[in-house]
């Protein structure tokens, strides 16, 4: 009897995979670009919907990502996030093979920060 119930919850995983490998994604990119239009590396993209991340990454040296995220006639949500500048929210549909974005240009935030001021004492130690 476990024989059998090992053999059935393997054939199970099998056929889940082959399930989840025929699911079809759209490829989505785009380059994300200072406000004079140069290119912004490192900057943190992810698409989510319905508040679940559903990929992330990272842009390149040219500002430019990729991303893949499952085919779907809903609307998925990009946020761009960059220290110094405003996110940035897209809404796209990926219900293509691919979705081009082309040039997403970020706004530097007016906002400074204060000093931090690090101290220390002798804890009256001789």
């Amino acid at each position: 009897m476990p024989k059998r119930s090992f053999l059935l919850a393997v054939i199970l995983l099998v056929l889940s995979m082959f399930a989840f490998a025929q699911q079809h994604f759209c490829s989505v990119s785009g380059k994300v670009v200072k406000g004079d239009n140069n290119p912004m590396e490192f900057v943190s993209v992810y698409a989510s919907m319905q508040d679940s991340v559903v990929a992330g990454a990272l842009t390149d040296q040219n500002g430019q990502f990729a991303l893949k995220v499952p085919q779907s006639s809903k609307t998925y949500t990009l946020t761009v996030i960059y220290m110094g500048f405003k996110p940035k929210h897209l809404d796209f549909t990926a219900d293509k093979g691919e979705v081009a974005l082309g040039n997403i240009p970020m706004e530097a935030t007016s906002q400074t920060l204060e000093e931090v001021k690090i101290s220390a004492r002798d804890g009256g130690r001789t």
